[in-house]
């Protein structure tokens, strides 16, 4: 669901890239947020417009903007 991607970015501590499957923005897609100095990884994937999540156990990576807008733009 990332064969459509945008370039690895940073936003302090944490590196994140997002993407979609061709022509199925919105429906399917993710994104992917490591914060290297905790070595916690957080994997948003939405498959048939369902997100789920999948993250390091007990970890809480904060998310950029970019990420927080793609969140809230699947949810409406």
């Amino acid at each position: 669901n990332m064969q459509v991607e945008s370039p690895l970015q940073q936003d302090g501590d944490v590196l994140y890239l997002s993407g979609n499957k061709p022509h199925q923005g919105g429906s399917d897609a993710a994104y992917l947020l490591v914060n290297p100095q905790t070595k916690a990884l957080e994997v948003g994937l939405w498959q048939g417009g369902k997100l789920e999540v999948l993250k390091t156990p007990g970890s809480d990576i904060r998310k950029p903007a970019d990420i927080q807008t793609m969140i809230s733009n699947a949810s409406s």
